[in-house]
């Protein structure tokens, strides 16, 4: 192989390495998309597993309503005892 022909076989080889390597850059960018929607979504999920578990049941919030109204607070012993309690209501 003489100097012309070797410098064009690296030449080339080099450009396939730089195509597999922009190829497996291109990818990483598209898994780190991916990752972000996905982050995106759950973050959006949370929220509003977050603002459903904070809602107040509407048998808390008579008791609340009738504790504040009443001015008369109770203890319990035990949030069963408070659970009974509240679902008489």
């Amino acid at each position: 192989m003489n100097y012309i022909d070797r410098g064009t076989y690296l030449y080339k080889k080099h450009q396939v390495i730089f195509m597999a390597e922009l190829e497996i850059l291109h990818k990483i960018s598209n898994d780190i998309e991916f990752l972000k929607d996905q982050i995106t979504n759950m973050q959006r999920d949370i929220s509003e597993i977050n603002a459903d578990i904070h809602r107040l049941r509407p048998e808390y919030k008579a008791k609340v309503e009738k504790i504040l109204k009443e001015g008369v607070f109770e203890t319990y012993s035990s949030f069963d005892e408070l659970r009974r309690e509240i679902e008489k209501v």
